[in-house]
């Protein structure tokens, strides 16, 4: 059944939902981007497959594998207050 709701609604709707939850993990897919518009340099990567864990209440991490052989790609951090990247293929962290 279709309804109409203002993004205020909507928002409300989605943090009553959101504050149930304690963990999530999913699995998608997802094509990466680095770089700046600014900078001119935008590296662009093959869509990779990504696990995507989360816990409450600032607990973010993100695995990106190349799909068939799995070697990870990228490794995402972010407990809230730092956010930390590894790209394995440029041996950056």
């Amino acid at each position: 059944m279709a309804r109409e709701a203002s993004e205020e609604d909507l928002l409300d709707r989605y943090n009553v939902l959101a504050r149930g939850l304690k963990s999530m993990d999913a699995t998608l897919e997802m094509k990466a981007t680095a770089g700046t518009k600014y900078s001119g340099v935008i590296d662009q990567y093959h869509e990779v497959k990504t696990f995507l864990l989360a816990s409450r209440p600032y607990n973010v991490r993100m695995i990106g594998q190349v799909p068939v052989v799995g070697k990870t790609v990228f490794d995402m951090v972010s407990d809230g207050q730092t956010f930390e990247v590894s790209i394995r293929q440029k041996n950056n962290f």
